[in-house]
């Protein structure tokens, strides 16, 4: 593989990713619906361009899987009167979907694409004949007239194979037809902005190759020649054809083809097509892409009604899709924030200086606050750019719920709500897994059985909901089924027996329990299974949850259901915090954990047999931690009434953290930790603060299991 390949392997594979994705998405509301006309021209559409670019790079194995598919999409679209099995359908698709995203996984590792499994090709062929037969056995009830040779149906009625008389509808292969070869001029222009353009035209000719008797394209190497694309880009695409196809295939199949914005199809003479192909031949651009000679009135005749539709339905959709979008590489966005966290800092660094402590000034204030709005403005803006709707990871979910809904045998469906709620794409990056874990957990240990969820009144089909929602700085991903439940009991007798009660189970909130199921190895599950029963899991989404900086709780009522509640901030890269000293020492905590600040009388704090503080607050004892004993920092302050208290919250439980004293709320970019100090629990990153020292975050989580 050269260099000069690889942008349009990265092409390919970005494209046929996004594509697969939709395909997916599609396919399974499909079955759900039990109905396949309304999304079919899309879904033709996918599989024709997956067919066309895996052929043009040559991925046969995705090519030849595609192309099979696409056949039985075609002959179900001319004939949708039939009744198609939509889930055998759709488990034929997902293999196939399967399979392609296995060989991006190969192609992006710079391996070689492997040949399409000959089951899976041999099942497709079969599904097809199938769809052929339903399609001939409806004219088994039409009567031939007099004279009129007899269908297909008649002959299957006289015990013929379908597979052997039965011609594709629309089939593209070379000498299916008898018919006289006609000659077509065409002109095609792209999308602006699709790249590339000269590799889709010879996408296009490649596959007009398939059933043309002879071809001429401008420009005539759109493939090696270094002025193709503009030429193209300038002027369109022009293809002259000979072929049996009628004008109304033709334009279908040009309608068809990816990224074309507005087309022009006309039926020409043969004088035309040879003086077209000199043209093309000899470069002759104002004769070929111009204006073209006289097309015959008969020819013009028969085509005007069919030309004017295929330019007025396509001008519409170029209008419909002007360019509003472009591909931007991550990493430059990554670069611009990192930039915008660098102005953040040198704003601080400004205005924060000790040189310009005592210094007042009406105009120097002015400056910082219109400095200061600009730079919010940047940053927010920058942050939308880094913004991705949660809608394609929670379509994935579809998958789950529907391939383990078979495998175990339960009736499941899944409701998704909010997917267009966007988070930080790094954030889109790590909660993928934490969601399978808690559906898939949903889906096996929650809902019952049939037989079950009769017996406790319930509906056969159990149900789960997956939705998001915007809450202050953070996102809340809730995960609700209707299942049986949490047992306290049975989760308390579990933790007991492996050593995992940390205080007494009666001084245990349902929430501190249900927690317990996110400890290593942790299982209620008796017999191990395909999908659970190991304790292997929700470790791993409690892990995760906590790297994002975000939380979980779990709400459940037996016999009714249970939630899961995700909670995650909008972005990881710069956050609002709540400045605070501990002797020489800054510490922040963000802001979204904080729930008040106060002073306490010394009088005010119990001290247990073993030295732990806490305070009765509204009727609550909350547990003091001392950050200076914490993290082992020197403070001068000791004493309770001298310092100030900060309640935080994480997951439903509460600490006051004592420190000397709150220096106020601040933007903080957000800076990794060296390896070393990885290992310090309770500390999540640091930040460069005004004055050129550095601040530690504080990780809520952390902290808040220190004392449970």
């Amino acid at each position: 593989m050269t260099r000069a390949n690889e942008p349009m392997i990265d092409l390919y594979i970005q494209e046929t990713n996004q594509l697969l994705d939709r395909l997916e998405q599609i396919i399974i509301e499909c079955e759900k619906n039990q109905n396949l006309k309304d999304h079919i021209n899309e879904i033709f559409r996918i599989m024709h361009t997956i067919k066309g670019n895996s052929m043009m790079m040559m991925y046969d194995g995705i090519a030849d899987l595609a192309h099979c598919a696409e056949d039985i999409f075609d002959h179900y679209r001319q004939h949708m009167d039939i009744e198609l099995e939509m889930t055998v359908l759709t488990d034929l698709m997902l293999e196939i979907m399967d399979f392609d995203k296995n060989q991006i996984i190969r192609i992006e590792a710079g391996e070689n694409c492997e040949p399409a499994p000959s089951v899976l090709i041999e099942s497709l062929k079969e599904m097809l004949e199938s769809v052929k037969f339903m399609t001939s056995s409806e004219t088994l009830k039409e009567e031939p007239k007099e004279g009129e040779a007899a269908t297909d149906g008649q002959a299957l009625a006289e015990g013929v194979d379908p597979k052997y008389f039965i011609p594709p509808v629309g089939d593209s292969s070379k000498g299916q037809s008898t018919s006289p070869s006609s000659s077509f001029k065409i002109k095609i222009n792209f999308q602006d902005g699709c790249e590339m353009e000269n590799i889709r035209a010879f996408t296009i000719q490649h596959h007009f190759k398939n059933f043309c008797d002879a071809l001429g394209t401008y420009p005539l190497n759109v493939v090696d020649d270094d002025q193709a694309t503009d030429l193209i880009r300038k002027n369109g695409f022009h293809i002259v054809i000979k072929t049996s196809k009628s004008f109304e295939e033709v334009d279908h199949e040009v309608q068809s083809s990816a990224f074309v914005s507005d087309y022009d199809v006309k039926a020409i003479t043969d004088e035309d097509y040879d003086q077209y192909l000199t043209e093309f031949q000899g470069g002759g651009r104002k004769e070929a892409v111009q204006n073209p000679k006289s097309v015959p009135k008969e020819a013009e005749k028969d085509s005007t009604e069919s030309t004017e539709k295929g330019k007025v339905s396509q001008t519409a959709t170029s209008v419909n899709t002007t360019q509003t979008h472009i591909n931007v590489d991550v990493s430059k966005i990554d670069l611009l924030m990192d930039l915008i966290g660098e102005l953040v800092v040198s704003e601080a660094m400004v205005t924060r200086n000790p040189d310009l402590k005592g210094f007042t000034s009406e105009s120097f204030e002015k400056s910082v606050r219109q400095h200061r709005m600009i730079l919010n403005e940047l940053q927010d803006l920058v942050m939308s750019v880094r913004m991705v709707p949660l809608s394609l990871t929670f379509q994935k979910m579809n998958r789950i719920v529907r391939d383990m809904s078979k495998k175990i045998d339960k009736k499941v469906e899944l409701t998704v709500l909010g997917e267009s709620t966007e988070v930080d794409k790094n954030i889109i990056e790590h909660i993928g897994d934490p969601l399978m874990h808690i559906i898939r957990n949903s889906v096996d240990h929650g809902i019952e059985d049939a037989e079950s969820r009769r017996m406790a009144g319930k509906s056969d089909v159990g149900h789960v909901t997956l939705e998001a929602k915007h809450s202050g700085g953070e996102v809340w991903i809730v995960i609700e089924d209707d299942g049986k439940g949490l047992d306290r009991k049975q989760i308390l007798k579990k933790a007991e027996e492996k050593g995992m009660l940390t205080k007494p189970a009666a001084d245990m909130s349902d929430n501190e329990v249900y927690l317990l199921l996110f400890a290593p190895g942790f299982s209620t599950k008796e017999a191990i299974t395909e999908f659970s029963g190991r304790g292997v899991g929700l470790d791993v989404v409690s892990k995760n949850i906590t790297e994002l900086g975000g939380a979980i709780q779990i709400d459940s009522v037996l016999g009714k259901g249970t939630v899961f509640t995700i909670k995650i901030p909008l972005t990881l890269a710069i956050i609002e915090g709540m400045m605070m000293r501990v002797g020489n020492n800054f510490l922040a905590v963000p802001i979204v954990n904080v729930q008040e600040s106060f002073s306490m009388k010394a009088e005010e704090v119990i001290v247990d047999p073993n030295g732990n503080e806490f305070i009765m607050l509204r009727g609550k004892c909350y547990p003091i931690m001392r950050l200076h004993k914490r993290f082992g920092m020197v403070s001068k302050t000791q004493e309770i009434a001298k310092g100030i208290l900060i309640m935080i919250e994480y997951a439903g439980k509460s600490v006051l953290l004592f420190a000397d004293e709150i220096i106020g709320e601040q933007q903080l970019v957000v800076k990794s930790l060296s390896k070393f100090m990885k290992k310090v629990k309770g500390i999540s990153g640091c930040a460069l603060l005004g004055d050129g020292k550095i601040g530690l975050i504080l990780d809520p989580s952390g902290i808040v299991d220190d004392e449970r």
